[in-house]
């Protein structure tokens, strides 16, 4: 088989199976910096382990970003450190960009802010979507 014909390998990633944490729906703006640059986005929902930004300015992989964020239950911006865990670029073609964002992973939590995380997701429905 020449190299034009061959078949591209299967990917087979089921995000479900990596989550860890229950996630809810919440929406509030937050606050980015990175080490070269500083911008804003709109959470789309939030975990014990992490949130999902929508956002157009999307970072690497791997990538370390301060995310200043008024959490549930608190009255004043807190600051997150968060590493990118996966990015959803806009489509190439058609189809609608409104979940265009990334993935981010809280690194050491404090124990306040993860009490306010998980007293708020207690109080609310998980969300759950169809695939």
């Amino acid at each position: 088989m020449s190299e034009l014909t061959k078949k591209p390998p299967e990917i087979d990633i089921n995000w479900e199976e990596k989550r860890t944490h229950k996630r809810i729906k919440w929406v509030v703006e937050v606050n980015i910096k990175s080490s070269h640059t500083f911008f804003t986005g709109l959470t789309n929902d939030i975990s014990e382990g992490g949130l999902f930004v929508n956002t157009y300015d999307l970072q690497e992989l791997g990538s370390i970003l301060d995310v200043d964020i008024i959490l549930p239950g608190m009255e004043e911006s807190v600051r997150l450190r968060t590493e990118v865990v996966w990015v959803k670029p806009p489509r190439e073609m058609g189809g609608s960009d409104l979940q265009v964002g990334m993935g981010l992973k809280l690194i050491d939590p404090s124990p306040e802010l993860s009490r306010a995380i998980k007293k708020y997701i207690r109080r609310h429905e998980p969300m759950f979507y169809d695939l």
